[in-house]
């Protein structure tokens, strides 16, 4: 599957935009991999077919992004190899646990695991989610509200099968 077929199949569940595969270059500034390639960020996506298929149509080997908005949230497990944080050490440490529900494996080792949220209660975004103290790195992220998640398999969750977030 390619990623205009994986983006229409993603728009069925959230809003979608393309996203660079690997570092590029555009108009003289450099633009970091997993970052929206769009004018506006995560802000221009959309659900439109037509609009998705030109976007693609043109930028065939972009990755594709989904917006969250304050209907899912998903936990952004990470094992980085650079930074030598372990999400799932830090999750283990600190006793909790990860509720079964609609998990991708991403291309780093780490995990998304995707929950619904009460729109009325939204969570939003944080980083280094279970960090201890200040400069301390978790390895956990919550991504929600004005955030986004790129996408690695080809097909997304119905919103009725997710666990509602812990």
């Amino acid at each position: 599957m390619n990623n205009l077929e994986t983006a229409l199949n993603w728009s069925s569940f959230r809003k979608v935009f393309l996203v660079y595969e690997c570092d590029t270059w555009r108009n003289g500034e450099l633009r970091a991999r997993k970052t929206p390639v769009t004018t506006h960020g995560h802000l221009d996506a959309t659900q439109d077919p037509e609009r998705i298929k030109g976007w693609w149509a043109n930028e065939p080997s972009r990755l594709v992004g989904i917006w969250l908005e304050n209907e899912v949230v998903v936990l952004d497990i990470d094992i980085d190899l650079e930074t030598r944080e372990d999400g799932y050490e830090r999750i283990r440490e600190d006793g909790l646990a990860v509720p079964n529900t609609f998990w991708v494996q991403t291309p780093s080792g780490g995990r998304h695991y995707f929950y619904s949220v009460d729109p009325l209660n939204p969570v939003g975004p944080k980083s280094n989610y279970l960090k201890r103290f200040d400069g301390d790195r978790s390895g956990v992220d919550r991504k929600s509200g004005s955030s986004y998640v790129v996408v690695y398999v080809p097909q997304p969750p119905a919103l009725g099968e997710l666990t509602q977030a812990p």
